[in-house]
């Protein structure tokens, strides 16, 4: 086989294959595009709203609701990170673009395939000398076809799939980010609610105590029934805010045992009544800048622009020529006995050249439609980062004038409640009108209520910029 193989033409094209070989190792990729990510105006230096709590530093995000102290937070989100389907549904993302890139991959091996036939066949007996003949064909070999990347086009396309695959990573830490904002902004809604209904049960039995008062007042013949329906009125009306205050209170465990994964009744024993978590002395928070690097959704956008760059690449490639090379190796006979002899072996191989003779205006209205993708990609980066910065100006924005409201609406409660015990002595000396209590007691409850829904909007605000700064994740992680 030696002698065979040597007495051939074999050995010429096999030289030329590794020269192309050769080229393809050490030739430089083409057409590396220039392109470099920059947003289109320059981002401030610092934020609109700081001071009154709020500073600029290094900040840590990584598990930013950690600083509320509260253990059952801390154990929603724990189980949110385990459970939660759309994170899952992220991982399993990450899992199908991995696989997306390593089929790239695969195309800088060559393709082999195995071949085996046995064909029977019969000649006609009316064609030439009239006879007819039987036999059978046993054909067993290889085929190779590899493709040589001379021009960068496979290598470029796999730098585009390998940006889709970080893009598919940081889309899972986006999900994260969310999420978890997402279910502390649950948490103290429903803490919220479980405050405002406790508003409402105090202020009833304050209210109790006047219809008490004023029916006492009405047997001893000092007022008329008048002031006892008033006081009855106050009181139905805070009633009626209890069932509906029970029911956003069930509404919102539901939520969050969709957000953690776990069914309500798993949950609802620690979720039972607890104050709203208390604001830290100090937040630190990072300088503009940091967000692109902090903000998964940058991120993403930036990979997304990467991975459109390769693909323009690939564009190009296909203007120039494709080298190949192509080999069948095969055992033919019409004896099986004699199949694997050497005079039964066939073979071709060497290389390959596939120019497009007339596909030319194809490829270049294929090379303007991914520049215009890349296009639209980079306007959307520029898009991205500048709502990023307006998201985090508001959400500070918010935090900082919700605890203005906070600090008014606490010396409003405690106006009313100087009111309400003031009232209800110059009544029971009856110095003043009945409506005066009625006054006071509602001015009591509206403030108090409002109280805690601004204490908890507070809180709520704090989270979506911490949400908005990106926090949630370890961005100096690498990607890889």
């Amino acid at each position: 086989m030696k002698r065979y193989f040597s007495n051939s033409g074999f050995l010429k094209p096999i030289r030329f294959s590794f020269f192309l070989l050769f080229i393809f190792f050490v030739l430089p990729e083409r057409g590396k595009s220039q392109e470099t990510i920059k947003t289109k105006n320059l981002m401030p230096d610092t934020w609109q709203d700081l001071g009154n709590g709020v500073n600029t530093g290094d900040s840590d995000l990584l598990k930013w609701w950690e600083i509320f102290n509260d253990t059952v937070l801390n154990y929603l989100i724990q189980q949110a990170s385990e459970n939660n389907n759309n994170i899952l549904i992220a991982l399993s993302r990450i899992d199908e673009s991995r696989e997306n890139y390593k089929i790239a991959q695969s195309s800088f091996y060559p393709g082999i395939n195995g071949q085996m036939s046995l064909i029977p066949q019969k000649s006609s007996g009316n064609i030439g000398a009239g006879e007819s003949y039987h036999n059978t064909i046993y054909s067993a070999g290889l085929g190779v076809s590899w493709e040589i990347d001379v021009f960068g086009r496979i290598r470029k396309y796999v730098k585009s799939m390998q940006a889709q695959y970080f893009a598919s990573q940081i889309d899972y830490y986006a999900v994260k980010v969310a999420l978890f904002s997402e279910i502390a902004i649950s948490y103290i809604n429903l803490r919220t609610y479980q405050k405002r209904l406790y508003v409402a049960q105090d202020n009833l039995k304050s209210q109790n105590e006047t219809v008490d008062v004023t029916n006492a007042r009405y047997k001893a013949g000092l007022v008329s029934e008048l002031d006892i329906m008033q006081s009855k009125i106050v009181l139905a009306g805070t009633k009626a805010s209890i069932p509906l205050l029970n029911s956003l209170i069930l509404q919102e465990i539901n939520n969050i045992s969709i957000l953690i994964g776990i069914y309500p009744n798993n949950i609802a024993d620690k979720l039972h009544l607890g104050e709203l978590p208390k604001l830290p002395d100090e937040v630190i928070i990072n300088i503009p800048k940091e967000i692109i690097r902090q903000r998964p959704d940058i991120r993403y956008a930036e990979q997304q622009i990467i991975s459109q760059m390769k693909m323009i690449g690939v564009s190009k490639s296909d203007l120039l020529p494709k080298f190949y090379l192509d080999g069948n190796f095969n055992y033919t006979s019409d004896n099986f006995s004699k199949m694997f002899n050497e005079k039964s072996m066939n073979y071709t191989i060497g290389p390959s050249l596939s120019v497009s003779l007339f596909g030319t205006g194809k490829a270049r209205q294929k090379i303007k439609m991914e520049q215009a993708r890349f296009d639209q990609l980079k306007l959307n980066y520029n898009q991205v980062v500048i709502t990023a910065f307006k998201e985090v100006d508001n959400a500070l924005i918010a935090f900082q004038k919700t605890k203005e409201i906070e600090i008014a609406t606490e010396d409003a409660v405690e106006a009313s409640q100087k009111s309400l015990d003031l009232s209800v002595e110059l009544y029971k000396g009856g110095l003043i009108d009945f409506q005066n209590v009625l006054d006071a007691q509602r001015s009591l409850l509206t403030y108090e209520d409002m109280l805690a829904q601004i204490r908890g909007q507070v809180v709520q605000n704090l989270i979506r910029l911490y949400q908005s700064l990106g926090g949630g994740w370890d961005s100096s992680k690498q990607i890889k």
